[in-house]
């Protein structure tokens, strides 16, 4: 009888450990990642500039050749601070480069010393089990709880693609969400293609080469281009 008592204590003990692994395996699985070889074209909004201003803009919109793989990225300013330029970062090259066109056109060089910071959501991202539809399309919603005066909603769509990011922050005017917090900024991808970029796209635009470049010291801020999930 006692060894009975025993054989059934031990398959309760391996049921119950397979219980445990496959919830752990099932909230691991569940988690978001960025791809890492895009194009795709964003548009950010600074909630707290008037729309009506013309300086400082409070949208924008880039495209963006992204490829983690390969250490590269390249973002094209379509509207807002930095209209017409492009910069390109050649990680892999220890180089990066911004462009400008139109009728002063103009070519920058910089040291690039840092690796490329990996596109990445962290693991206490929490699924809230709630939905939002965009452009018709249905999307998951995730919250990132930052810190008790900042959150972050993360909107992901059915293929498991992230869409909008809305960085919140702590306040009590009359804009609140959930009675908690005031939109600081949005970041949307209005257009998304998870494939490699070409290789051509990081080459730079015709007719300058890196030896026409003029030298720039010091290099450029960071591109938030997700909040600072992925940023380059």
């Amino acid at each position: 009888r006692c060894k009975e008592c025993k054989v059934f204590k031990n398959t309760g003990m391996v049921v119950l450990l397979f219980i445990t692994l496959f919830l752990l395996a099932s909230k691991v699985m569940a988690l978001v990642e960025m791809p890492e070889q895009f194009i795709a074209t964003v548009e950010t909004i600074a909630h707290l500039v008037n729309e009506e201003n013309e300086y400082p803009p409070a949208r924008s919109r880039k495209l963006i050749h992204y490829d983690y793989v390969n250490k590269r990225a390249r973002i094209a300013v379509l509207t807002g601070l930095n209209e017409g330029k492009n910069y390109t970062r050649r990680y892999d090259q220890k180089q990066e480069y911004c462009i400008r066109g139109g009728v002063y056109p103009a070519c920058m060089r910089s040291y690039l010393s840092e690796e490329m910071p990996a596109p990445k959501f962290p693991p206490t991202m929490q699924d809230t089990n709630e939905t939002l539809m965009i452009d018709q399309v249905q999307h998951k919603l995730w919250v990132l709880d930052e810190s008790i005066y900042e959150r972050s909603r993360l909107y992901v769509n059915q293929n498991g693609i992230p869409r909008r990011l809305v960085n919140d922050v702590a306040s009590r005017n009359a804009e609140q969400v959930d009675n908690r917090y005031t939109p600081l900024m949005t970041y949307d991808f209005i257009q998304f293609n998870p494939v490699a970029p070409s290789e051509s796209v990081f080459a730079l635009d015709t007719p300058w080469l890196h030896s026409t470049c003029s030298r720039h010291t010091g290099g450029w801020p960071y591109f938030h281009l997700f909040h600072h999930y992925l940023r380059v």
